[in-house]
Formats: C-alpha cells, structure tokens, sequence
C-alpha cells in the first residue's frame, strides 16, 4: 500500500505542477493517473527500504503523517527525473526526504508501530528530534 497518492501530491505541490509533470502520453491535458500511481509506489517502497535498513517493520497499516510527506516529495521528485523537469526546490525536498528516512533509520526518530495511537506518540517525538534534524539537513 502506498504511502501517498495523487491527491496527496496534489495538494502538496498543486495541480498545474503535477500537471505539467504527468501528462497523458495522448496529451488531453489530463493528469496520468498511472504514472502517478506508480512513482508513489516506487517512493513507498524506498522508503520501506530506508525503514528496514533500520530493523523497522513495514508497511504500516496506518500511514505516518510524516512518512507520508516524505513519501510526495520522493515521488515528485521521480516525476520530475522521469520527465526531465527537475527543480532546485523539489531536489532539495528529496534531500531533505532521503536525510530523514535515514535519520530514523538510525534511530534518531522513533517510527511508529501503525496504530492510531503510536502515532500520536511519535509525532511528539518528532518535535523533539526537529533539531537534530535541522542540524543534519544543514550539513549538506
């Protein structure tokens, strides 16, 4: 199960982004729905990856809301490789998205365990590892 969608990803960056990323191969100015699918497949699956380096079970049953941001910007990002379309601000979000998938793959970000409760509990461990955070993204 994917950890984000073509919703997702459209709220995240806005239509005329994906848009412009995902058109049909016929050109009817429609978004392909499939590509989509597939980058977000692919996006989870490395983060799945990153996930079990670390000895953390997946998938989750419940999607992570911060998994799941990571998980757009990865699949942008492919959206944006496939089609040649890079951008320094969706490079950079992946960056920033593959440091955090090993951040908590090294621990330094407890996951949870795919309950709706585990979750609560993890994003307040996240505000605390916010910093650590910054400080690894900023040494790049």
């Amino acid at each position: 199960m994917p950890y984000c969608a073509e919703a997702d990803l459209i709220l995240a960056y806005n239509t005329e982004t994906i848009l412009s990323m995902s058109r049909e191969e016929n050109d009817n100015g429609a978004i392909d729905s499939d590509k989509i699918t597939a980058v977000c497949a692919e996006a989870s699956a490395l983060a799945d990856d990153y996930l079990q380096s670390g000895s953390i079970t997946t998938p989750f049953t419940e999607t992570w809301a911060s998994l799941k941001s990571r998980c757009i910007d990865v699949s942008v990002y492919f959206l944006a490789r496939q089609e040649g379309a890079m951008r320094d601000d969706i490079l950079t979000r992946y960056e920033q998205a593959i440091a955090w998938l090993e951040l908590v793959a090294e621990g330094g970000v407890k996951a949870p365990l795919s309950t709706v409760g585990d979750i609560a509990a993890s994003n307040q461990d996240l505000a605390m590892t916010q910093t650590q955070f910054d400080k690894r993204v900023k040494l790049w």
